[in-house]
């Protein structure tokens, strides 16, 4: 993102059996960043591998599974398959260039991720936006004034596992989330912690 241009009213959808079909007039994520970022007075560029033509302020790196349902889901751990990790590589390379990284991470269930939750300088849990990408970039833009003009309420619906391995140990428990109302120091001990998954500068080192 940088200190933009409109997007088209197509979002490609998934079928309840992971096919594809186009639908009109919805918006992906990607549109709806580009229109947060216009309105800010700013401007968004796509890049599949964190490559850039103009030096990002921050880059927004989506992330999570592909569509499935019912068996198709099936997984044996708790994490996301090889072939869907290759963009925490890329929040690594985007970190060493000294860019500050918000994952978005896209799933329908929560996974083993704390090689992305240590990367990132906030991390936001999308579950599934479906046609609605726009109110997802809602809540990762403030306004030209600065302020947020949404603030994250949703609280887990379950605990948020600490390892790959089914009944292991959870890294954060049922009920937890941030918010911006909670301030940048929201995860210190002591501190509330009182909303949605957004979670602002943290390391989980050794779990």
């Amino acid at each position: 993102m940088n200190r933009g241009s409109a997007s088209a009213d197509l979002c490609t959808l998934n079928s309840w059996f992971s096919s594809f079909t186009t639908m009109r007039m919805a918006t992906s994520l990607w549109s709806g960043i580009q229109q947060a970022a216009r309105a800010t007075g700013g401007s968004a560029q796509l890049s599949e591998d964190g490559t850039f033509m103009q030096r990002p302020d921050a880059a927004i790196v989506v992330f999570g599974e592909t569509p499935y349902a019912e068996f198709q889901g099936d997984i044996t751990t708790l994490q996301l398959r090889p072939e869907l990790r290759s963009p925490i590589a890329t929040m690594r390379r985007l970190k060493e260039q000294g860019i500050p990284v918000i994952a978005v991470m896209i799933t329908g269930r929560p996974l083993y991720v704390n090689e992305a939750l240590n990367t990132a300088d906030a991390f936001v849990t999308a579950w599934l936006p479906g046609s609605e990408g726009g109110g997802v970039a809602d809540m990762l833009f403030a306004g030209r004034n600065g302020v947020f003009a949404h603030d994250f309420q949703g609280l887990l619906p379950t605990g948020w596992p600490a390892t790959a391995k089914h009944g292991g140990p959870m890294l954060f428990p049922f009920g937890y989330g941030l918010r911006y109302a909670d301030g940048p120091h929201a995860e210190e001990p002591g501190a509330p912690t009182n909303s949605l998954t957004s979670i602002p500068t943290s390391r989980y080192d050794g779990l």
